[in-house]
């Protein structure tokens, strides 16, 4: 089978880890696949060492019109929006000229984050159907926006074209498809599949040592407890609700913990939770260490907590799912996905943008650490539903459906 992978992507986050988990079990070196990837693509950069090890996938890199770069001028931003339906239809063109050139593809999986998210993922399929692609399957990895008022009428049409041309679209949780049902009437009597994303969880006891050793790196003593927030720094991540529960605490207690929050971002945001924790005379036990190269669950291991406070919406939470595979303790919001593989069993769940909650379950955590342990053990086994095995079996079973 000859297989297209769409992808767009500005910065680095779930999609990539869903792809390079894809590729590595998909294990069928008879399939001929090739990833197209937008150029300054910074979760290709993020796996670009792991897929070079994957003999039967070629990287295609490519440019377009539709993506808008936060580092872009305002007037060229403005002009992308403003023109976006006639960026939209040259695109499209461009896309299956691209396609035609490599000659027949069997199947087409276009990677979206957010809905509509990545324009160029859903032009991808629109051109894919041009092209005669056989399997045109839009995967959606978070939540699904409203129209937006000033491009309503487009939009809706560009909805009806997907639903059209896709010949499967698939939701990685219940939380994502039902957002689709709401916030895009196109969808609504559409079938969604859910395929959740999956976790690598075989020899998960047999991690290599990682190459950063988090406490010698920023010489934190062994006696104090460390918790952290893996992922990018964006305002809706609850960074805040954390520093501002920690700050809660017992000035004793404080120092009993240090916090990490690992993972690059704005700058702007970064400068807004600096000065949060210095306003709240808090800095010396917080640190911020940008982004770490490597495995993410070598990191997370080193945690005695992780923490995932997203404020509002959450499409699946890899980073979850790594944590309860490797038997580190989780502190997460109830929002979007998260209650669907999370329940107090194997995790502790609090309401988003609740620093209260988060002083509870931190000044109990300091004093019995005990009850949070014997929920991770639960969970190892639990997560095992979600594994990157089933993940594939399931995607194998799409692509196989006519």
């Amino acid at each position: 089978m000859k297989i297209a992978i769409f992808w767009e992507q500005n910065s680095w986050g779930g999609v990539d880890t869903h792809i390079i988990t894809l590729l590595k079990y998909w294990k069928n070196n008879n399939d001929d696949i090739h990833l197209f990837v937008n150029v300054n693509n910074l979760g290709y950069q993020r796996i670009k060492k792991d897929i070079d090890k994957i003999s039967n996938v070629s990287v295609i890199q490519f440019s377009s019109n539709l993506i808008i770069n936060s580092n872009e001028i305002f007037l060229i931003r403005l002009f992308k929006i403003i023109f976006r339906p006639f960026l939209f239809i040259t695109e499209s063109f461009k896309i299956s000229k691209m396609f035609k050139s490599f000659e027949s593809y069997d199947a087409l999986l276009s990677q979206n984050g957010a809905y509509p998210g990545a324009w160029t993922c859903i032009a991808a399929i629109i051109s894919a159907k041009k092209c005669n692609i056989t399997k045109r399957i839009m995967l959606i990895h978070h939540e699904a926006m409203k129209p937006r008022y000033y491009q309503s009428l487009f939009e809706r049409f560009i909805d009806y074209l997907l639903v059209k041309s896709a010949t499967d679209i698939i939701a990685v949780s219940l939380a994502t498809r039902e957002s689709l049902y709401t916030n895009r009437a196109t969808f609504f009597n559409h079938p969604i599949k859910v395929i959740y994303n999956g976790i690598e969880t075989n020899n998960i006891d047999n991690l290599p040592p990682s190459g950063i050793n988090l406490r010698e790196k920023y010489k934190i003593d062994e006696n104090k407890i460390l918790i952290g927030i893996v992922g990018r720094i964006e305002k809706y991540k609850g960074h805040e609700d954390l520093i501002s529960g920690y700050s809660l605490l017992e000035k004793y207690k404080q120092n009993q913990i240090v916090l990490l929050f690992i993972g690059s971002g704005a700058k702007e945001e970064i400068e807004r939770l600096n000065n949060l924790k210095e306003s709240l005379k808090i800095q010396n036990n917080i640190i911020f260490s940008g982004y770490l190269e490597g495995d993410p669950r070598l990191l997370i291991k080193q945690l005695n907590l992780l923490c995932v406070l997203t404020k509002d919406f959450e499409g699946f939470g890899l980073t979850i799912g790594e944590s309860m595979a490797i038997g580190t303790p989780v502190l997460v919001t109830k929002v979007g996905a998260i209650p669907e593989f999370v329940t107090n069993d194997v995790g502790t769940l609090i309401d988003p943008e609740s620093p209260s909650q988060v002083y509870k379950v931190l000044d109990h955590f300091i004093s019995n650490s005990e009850p949070y342990k014997l929920k991770a053990t639960k969970a190892k086994e639990h997560i095992k539903k979600y594994s990157a095995e089933r993940l594939v079996e399931d995607m194998k079973t799409v692509f196989k459906t006519s």
